[in-house]
């Protein structure tokens, strides 16, 4: 399988996500289920692939900061603390959508980076 295929296969977990989540989580989902279910997903492929999946700073630098304290989930429970729990999901599942649409080349080591890889968190 090749990195463009990976590639599909997250987008096509990330839409059913959306639309069936009680496939993948019991009862109602909350965002910390979500939360968990990605950030488990994320370091799996990180593990996976020996790669820097560093979607925080990805996430940080989008918004125009250079400096962060907590994780990009945890930045998006606290930026948008005024919008439901439904709207922080959706919020949670295009910012992991978006950073691999911009970054389609995820799994190459970055120039400079050393063999460790960043995770997600």
């Amino acid at each position: 399988m090749n990195f463009d295929e990976v590639n599909e296969r997250i987008y096509k977990l990330l839409n059913g996500l959306r639309k069936y989540p009680k496939m993948y989580f019991q009862g109602e989902p909350t965002y910390m289920a979500y939360e968990t279910y990605l950030l488990g997903f994320l370091t799996g492929l990180t593990w996976l692939h020996n790669s820097s999946i560093d979607i925080t700073a990805w996430f940080t630098q989008q918004r125009g900061e250079n400096n962060y304290a907590v994780g990009f989930s945890g930045q998006i429970k606290h930026i948008y603390e005024d919008k439901t729990e439904k709207e922080r999901i959706e919020i949670l599942l295009e910012t992991v959508e978006n950073f691999f649409r911009e970054n389609p080349d995820w799994y190459l080591p970055k120039q400079g980076a050393e063999n460790e890889p960043v995770y997600p968190m």
